[in-house]
């Protein structure tokens, strides 16, 4: 071993940029303290706070428990003349749910101390052929960003909670102020803008125009894209044939004539 961590590490990129690693680790941390004032609210609305915690924390997906106990407070804020301020904070829940997601299940990596970047495996592996993973670059100013919106969104869950608390009497009237309303950030930088250094020519040509297509542009394939993707094609099939024939002479082996 030659120092504390030993002489592999399990995430050598954010080794190497442990600025962005900091916050991504806050990020996951943090979210469950953004679910549990999701179900404290909804234990409140309901004037039953252990009970409902402990009915929503005997769901094991974090998604099944925040929808839980969005039907159980829903109609209560509605009711005390919460409705749009609870629908807000609702749907800054759901963005930061999914800014979690999408680092719960990615793998990291970076070239030599090059930009930092993610993927998502499972996503390239629900791509009906092939394993391409589709690169994402995650800045320290996009991640600051979205630790800002986490924090914004946790007030926002106080302000309904106190808010609700004292039209049930429970905290006295001024209650906290409104926070503010804000965009939500975005969830990478830019993938037409940023390009993993690792990848050769091609590879890069259909990065750039998988990420075109994904903002809704009309990406005009270039000769590289289109060489690749008739190689694709011609590899896969290929491999169809190769199928087809071990499933004939099966069949031949099987028939008795």
């Amino acid at each position: 071993m030659s120092d504390a961590y030993g002489s592999y590490r399990v995430n050598p990129a954010f080794d190497r940029h442990p600025r962005e690693g900091k916050v991504v680790g806050k990020l996951l941390a943090s979210f469950s303290e953004i679910e549990f004032a999701v179900c404290r609210n909804a234990g409140h609305a309901a004037q039953l706070p252990d009970q409902i915690n402990k009915a929503l924390y005997r769901l094991r997906a974090t998604s099944s428990r925040i929808a839980a106990a969005d039907a159980i407070a829903r109609p209560v804020f509605r009711s005390v003349g919460l409705g749009e301020e609870y629908l807000t904070a609702y749907a800054m829940v759901g963005i930061c749910l999914r800014i979690r997601n999408q680092f719960a299940h990615c793998n990291w990596a970076d070239l030599n101390d090059s930009e930092l970047f993610f993927a998502d495996l499972q996503e390239a592996a629900d791509a009906p052929e092939g394993f391409e993973l589709m690169w994402r670059h995650a800045s320290l100013d996009v991640l600051m960003s979205q630790e800002a919106y986490f924090a914004l969104t946790m007030e926002w869950l106080s302000f309904l909670d106190i808010d609700l608390g004292a039209s049930q009497g429970r905290f006295p009237r001024p209650g906290w102020p409104k926070p503010p309303i804000q965009e939500p950030p975005p969830f990478h930088s830019p993938p037409e803008k940023h390009v993993p250094p690792w990848l050769n020519e091609d590879q890069k040509a259909l990065h750039i125009a998988r990420a075109r297509a994904a903002a809704g542009g009309d990406p005009t394939p270039t000769s590289a894209q289109l060489a690749l993707e008739a190689e694709r094609e011609r590899k896969r099939a290929e491999r169809e044939a190769q199928r087809e024939s071990a499933r004939a002479g099966q069949r031949s082996t099987n028939d008795p004539s």
